[in-house]
């Protein structure tokens, strides 16, 4: 009796005192990071504005979900990634943490230790994407950024009216 009421203690401590996303996630990402155009350089930072990778696109890079700083347990870090032609910034994402689905099954079995101490202190309660894709700003020659706008025929002036193309099937 003694016996069995010690491995049914043990279990009960393993489930309260673990927290499920460090167990069965992770706290680094490879994220794949690909350009269109491709063979761009691509520049990623953390929140706080340290670069803290530069390559070539596509590249698979490991980024980690825990905050650099101390005290911010609870706050997932978070990216900006720069494409990069010639010095100049041509396209530009953010890739941001979001709460990770195995962080969650802490509420379900009881893992408090796990949810306000083991998760947030390992970054294993946050996730990544792990493919992203950077594409370059369109723009005009005037620098100004350009977009698709979509007129019926009567909307659009004589000049323009004679510069379009018919298109059949």
């Amino acid at each position: 009796m003694r016996k069995a009421l010690l491995v049914v203690l043990a279990m009960l401590c393993t489930l309260v005192l673990n927290g499920c996303a460090t167990i069965f996630s992770t706290s680094e990402y490879p994220v794949t990071i690909r350009s269109l155009p491709t063979q761009l350089t691509v520049e990623v930072s953390r929140s706080d504005g340290h670069v803290v990778h530069k390559a070539t696109t596509p590249v698979t890079i490991t980024l980690t979900t825990k905050k650099d700083k101390k005290n911010k347990h609870f706050e997932g870090e978070d990216y900006t990634i720069k494409l990069i032609r010639d010095g100049d910034v041509v396209g530009e994402t953010e890739l941001k943490s979001r709460l990770d689905k195995w962080y969650l099954a802490n509420m379900i079995h009881g893992g408090f230790i796990g949810m306000l101490i083991v998760d947030p202190y390992t970054g294993c309660m946050w996730a990544l994407n792990e493919d992203v894709l950077v594409t370059e700003n369109l723009s005009t020659s005037a620098g100004e950024a350009s977009s698709l706008q979509i007129k019926t025929l009567d909307e659009v002036s004589e000049e323009k009216r004679a510069l379009l193309v018919q298109v059949t099937n």
